[in-house]
């Protein structure tokens, strides 16, 4: 939202310098990989005999070069941005006439063709852009991993890396208990197999093992909120991340519905049909009603909190799984524990985005495309469509995609009759 103001002179100035991030960063990238596969012969500094395959690669090259060497950079940059590419006012940001074609100083070699010279120019702010988000990059794996393009596993400090347990000598001989045998082996012979893992807890955080992280002997904590936790605290973090997960799937789920036009249910209790956008149809909902929303939240709370609360060791638990799940190692059941937290967190950003997107776009963005054919795909506009008023079956158009497409089965073809409920 930079030119919202619309002054040109800004505009002018900020498209320059984007132009010029853009070429120092195509040059910084290039550069950058260069180095890793040729090197000039000879000695940077005759004087201190360092040789350019002395330098290391990428941001240990800092380290090594002279000062000396720096001011010579430093001084052939401030040539060329004061005496040889200089911004003229009457030309477009980034125009020097001193350039020729690649920006090559004086060159004779112009484009002359203008369709071809602004398909270029677009060309090179698009690259310009890419290559500062790839210089950065480089930037940040090399300084985390040693390399530019380096292994990621060398960053062992990361805060997105999910923990993992390095058990001691002792724990790894101690026996464990034995696989589960029952007395219909023989009627199941697909029953998985596997071992009760009864491994001594060393840390806090082992009281969430195999419940958060990508495999089954880790947890994933890039906030770092279990550090200096007690077990209790880390068991209640764990009960109310699920509960907003919880919370947040079903309002994903709500949103949909009434973003698709399904909420026939609200539209008969106030007797008119509402407001697609759930924004909007929230604002539209009596007093009386958020109330009574209110309400039933509250009576859940207290229900699970003082009348019937889940269970110390799993907080979480607000349903009893505990007392009818035999074995909470059964590979089954915790698959399903995994799935329920992993979509609970891809709910909550999903939902923060979707209320986002509605409030930007000023309600033109909510989701509606759910409620849509081929959910807003141009290429259903003409689709075959029941109902219509003065429809001609043998008129109608079935459309043929340019490109491999698979009908959605979500609300696939759905339209709004007369009565102002939507059907499929």
């Amino acid at each position: 939202g930079f030119t919202k103001n619309g002054d040109a002179d800004a505009f002018r100035r900020r498209r320059y310098i984007e132009l010029k991030h853009g070429r120092v960063s195509m040059l910084a990238c290039l550069g950058y990989i260069t180095a890793y596969y040729y090197r000039f012969p000879g000695e940077v500094s005759p004087s201190l005999g360092l040789k350019f395959e002395d330098v290391p690669n990428g941001l240990g090259a800092f380290s090594k070069v002279p000062l000396s060497g720096w001011a010579q950079m430093i001084f052939f940059a401030g040539t060329v941005e004061l005496f040889q590419y200089v911004d003229d006012p009457k030309r477009a940001p980034g125009d020097f006439e001193n350039a020729g074609f690649l920006g090559i100083p004086n060159g004779y070699l112009k484009i002359s063709d203008p369709e071809s010279k602004a398909k270029k120019l677009s060309a090179e702010i698009a690259n310009g852009r890419l290559a500062m988000m790839a210089i950065i990059g480089m930037f940040f794996q090399d300084g985390l991993t040693g390399s530019a393009w380096g292994d990621w596993s060398n960053y062992t400090e990361s805060p997105l890396r999910a923990y993992k347990y390095d058990e001691p000598d002792w724990m790894k001989a101690a026996p464990s208990m034995p696989s589960l045998v029952t007395e219909t082996d023989d009627i199941t012979p697909d029953f998985p197999a596997y071992t009760t893992d009864k491994t001594p807890e060393t840390c806090p955080q082992d009281c969430i093992k195999g419940t958060g992280g990508p495999w089954p002997e880790n947890y994933w904590d890039p906030a770092g909120l279990s550090k200096n936790k007690t077990r209790d605290e880390i068991l209640m973090l764990r009960a109310q991340e699920l509960k907003h997960g919880r919370v947040a799937m079903l309002a994903a789920l709500g949103w949909f519905h009434v973003s698709g036009g399904w909420h026939f249910i609200g539209d008969y209790a106030n007797g008119v049909h509402g407001s697609d956008n759930p924004l909007v149809a929230l604002q539209e909902l009596p007093l009386a009603g958020n109330l009574q929303v209110l309400f039933t939240i509250l009576c859940c709370e207290w229900l699970t909190t003082y009348v019937i609360p889940p269970p110390a060791e799993k907080p979480w638990d607000i349903l009893g799984w505990t007392d009818v799940i035999g074995d909470e190692q059964y590979p089954p059941w915790k698959e399903a524990q995994m799935q329920e937290l992993n979509n609970g967190r891809l709910a909550m950003v999903g939902i923060i985005g979707l209320i986002i997107a509605d409030i930007v776009t000023g309600g033109e963005q909510y989701g509606q495309q759910v409620g849509q054919r081929c959910f807003g795909n141009a290429i259903c506009d003409d689709m075959y469509q029941p109902f219509m008023n003065g429809f001609n079956p043998e008129s109608a158009h079935y459309p043929v995609p340019t490109i491999p497409y698979k009908t959605p089965i979500l609300y696939p073809g759905q339209i709004r009759l007369n009565t102002g409920l939507p059907l499929l």
